[in-house]
């Protein structure tokens, strides 16, 4: 039984990327290599002896950076520091870094053992000492080295990458960017072995995860990932234009409506008429548009039972919750019982010995 599977291809991202070193290290070497065999614009700056450094470009002119300013970090979506040049920023670039991370830049740090002893004034992150084994589920023949610490969970860090339930890379967040490191060492050691595949799939996901997010105008929502020939198709448009107009294959006005609680949020129905890609976009800002696949109702039927099996389910949650819904109602009791029942136990003590007597 076949099914049509729409697709949407998106070109891939392409980052800049800074990384900055103390002296040049393996790690740093093979990281460069697949940044920059992945089309990513590459800088690197090492420290070679006092005041001299050697700088690599890749994927972009050449270049070079000392010092941070706004204006010379704005060009780089991550920036890849070591523990040691991270804490030896002089206070002008340290200032500069913490506002574009503000603003959305990403950093990650490449952790040594000094990493997991410093304060928390100058890590946001919480480690504690372990030891043990790490395996992950989709390669479980892979060795992997890792320092003798774990990160403590708490409600602000974000696993980036798990081996087994263990965070092994994370991040946190500042403003708009984030800040990153990892609990491994010798991540090159995969390729060594002759599998790039862990590493390839390690790195990327940090990128995915740390790297700065385009700020749209407009996002877009719905539902259901696949629609149905005349039948409705939710949708939901965040954006800050206001009174935005959307229109649906590129000439037809749709009616939206606003949010009560939150202004930049509309919500809307469109019933496409036929099958194939549909458009939705805003009269103002078409850079932006979301593009949805209307099948046939005869297709897709497992899915189109599986979304009413969930409707119901929430509908007969709902109404079992009030079905046994117990309301509690307590009601003061008159103080004259207590007297009553003063007055029968007096009149008990005072006939008793009497009744007996006679």
């Amino acid at each position: 039984n076949s099914e049509p599977l729409p697709l949407s291809v998106r070109p891939k991202k392409l980052l800049g990327v800074l990384i900055i070193n103390t002296f040049p290290t393996f790690e740093t070497k093979y990281l460069k290599n697949f940044l920059a065999e992945s089309g990513h614009a590459v800088l690197t700056r090492s420290q070679l002896t006092k005041n001299k450094y050697k700088f690599e470009n890749f994927n972009r002119a050449s270049g070079s950076i000392y010092g941070f300013t706004t204006a010379n970090l704005s060009d780089f979506d991550i920036v890849i520091i070591d523990v040691n040049s991270y804490l030896n920023l002089s206070r002008a670039s340290k200032i500069a870094l913490d506002i574009q991370i503000d603003a959305g830049l990403g950093i990650f740090i490449q952790a040594d053992a000094v990493l997991y002893t410093l304060s928390r004034k100058r890590t946001p992150f919480n480690f504690k000492r372990a030891k043990g084994k790490l395996t992950f589920e989709d390669y479980p023949t892979i060795e992997t080295s890792s320092f003798d610490y774990r990160f403590k969970e708490g409600l602000r860090l974000e696993p980036i990458v798990r081996a087994g339930e263990i965070p092994v890379a994370a991040q946190i967040s500042q403003g708009q960017g984030k800040i990153a490191t990892t609990i491994l060492n010798s991540t090159y050691q995969w390729i060594l072995d002759g599998d790039d595949r862990l590493y390839r799939s390690f790195w990327s996901d940090i990128l995915s995860a740390v790297a700065k997010k385009e700020s749209a105008a407009v996002a877009w929502g719905a539902q259901r990932a696949v629609g149905y020939e005349d039948e409705p198709y939710s949708f939901t448009l965040r954006t800050s234009i206001k009174n935005p107009e959307v229109l649906y294959n590129d000439k037809t006005t749709i009616a939206i409506a606003g949010g009560a609680q939150l202004e930049d949020v509309w919500n809307g129905v469109v019933y496409p008429t036929q099958k194939g890609w549909h458009t939705l976009s805003v009269r103002r800002d078409s850079l932006y548009n979301y593009s949805f696949f209307a099948a046939d109702t005869t297709q897709w039927k497992s899915l189109k039972s599986y979304e009413k099996q969930q409707v119901n389910t929430r509908l007969l949650n709902g109404k079992s919750q009030e079905s046994i819904t117990i309301v509690n109602q307590y009601t003061p009791v008159s103080r004259l019982w207590f007297l009553v029942l003063f007055l029968l136990a007096m009149g008990f003590l005072w006939f008793e010995p009497r009744f007996l007597e006679g």
